[in-house]
């Protein structure tokens, strides 16, 4: 029976170390995250069965508020407590001269005005993901420093593509919201995880490359992302579209209504598809990196054709204008 016993122990324990060390191998693909660094310390002070990968936020690893606390935010594993799987989010190191209930408090107001916004952004990036049901409040204050909510990824989730990108974003928010005061509402999108997907983002850096290489694959042409990147560049210098801060590569409409930034859309398509020989321009190049005026996605937009007749003279002179800037812009290009 002791034999029996003691097989079961060494049973167990191989599974737990095999489990174990396949989280580990799976939380290190961060280290090819260039603004995060590895960083397995609190207070300066080294952690015996952590793990933790921490964003670089404007050359420090944390983001500090009014009064000294600071948050850092973090990608992180606990060897020992390993039920808990690898978690994001942000964790806040408390003043250790000051009162910790009152901190702690701050903490909680912080968080209550941060996550709507934090929430729709997480949603709007992660297309088939609903980050309101997942994320987990906390009120574990463990050597002065305080997790508000932590995420826990996925067990078949890549660490690279949902935690790294989710953290970002979560540090955006934080950053604008310390910033501003009062971010841009995005409203709310509910929606269900899908089963058995692959990761599909909108307003990342990913996002924009695929942009990039479906317009020159479509295209055929090794000079079509060119021709993409000054007509963004044109729309930013005009104040028409604006960067969108809390995102990692998105702009957002400024003060056109949908149906105009949408006709000329249609007019940079048209230029392109004229200059082409006829290669037709689809509008979702554009969707997956722009919002809406109202901070929304391009929803339908791309199936309406709008009609010179429902546009103001004004207007149309306007986007004429703006074309013939492009077109001046890029006249040295090869088409």
């Amino acid at each position: 029976m002791a034999n029996c016993k003691d097989e079961i122990k060494r049973i167990t324990k191989d599974l737990v170390d095999k489990y174990v060390k396949g989280l580990c191998d799976k939380i290190k693909k961060m280290n090819t995250e260039p603004d995060f660094v590895r960083n397995d310390y609190v207070r300066g002070k080294k952690a015996d069965h952590h793990i933790m990968y921490k964003l670089n936020c404007d050359g420090n690893l944390w983001l500090e508020g009014d009064d000294g606390r600071k948050y850092e935010f973090l990608v992180e594993f606990d060897k020992k407590d390993f039920a808990y799987g690898i978690y994001f989010g942000c964790k806040c190191i408390l003043n250790e001269n000051a009162d910790v209930i009152t901190q702690v408090e701050d903490c909680r107001k912080e968080w209550d005005g941060v996550r709507p916004y934090m929430i729709d952004a997480l949603n709007h990036t992660f297309e088939d993901f609903d980050f309101s049901k997942r994320d987990i409040p906390t009120n574990n204050v463990n050597d002065s420093t305080y997790w508000p909510f932590w995420f826990r990824l996925g067990e078949n989730e890549d660490v690279n593509e949902v935690a790294a990108v989710a953290v970002r974003i979560i540090m955006n928010t934080y950053k604008w919201f310390f910033e501003s005061k009062k971010p841009p509402y995005i409203k709310a999108k509910k929606r269900g995880r899908k089963k058995n997907i692959s990761i599909n983002t909108r307003y990342t850096h990913k996002a924009y490359e695929n942009v990039l290489k479906e317009m020159d694959d479509k295209m055929y042409w090794g000079h079509a992302k060119v021709y993409f990147e000054n007509f963004l560049e044109l729309l930013t210098e005009k104040g028409i579209i604006e960067p969108f801060r809390i995102y990692e590569k998105c702009w957002v409409v400024n003060g056109w209504e949908n149906r105009e930034f949408v006709k000329l859309i249609q007019k940079f398509c048209s230029l392109i598809r004229k200059e082409r020989g006829g290669v037709k321009v689809s509008w979702n190049l554009f969707s997956p990196i722009i919002l809406t005026a109202d901070q929304e996605i391009f929803g339908g937009m791309n199936r309406q054709l709008v009609d010179d007749a429902q546009m103001k003279v004004s207007t149309l002179k306007e986007i004429e204008s703006i074309i013939d800037e492009f077109k001046e812009r890029v006249k040295g290009i090869p088409t």
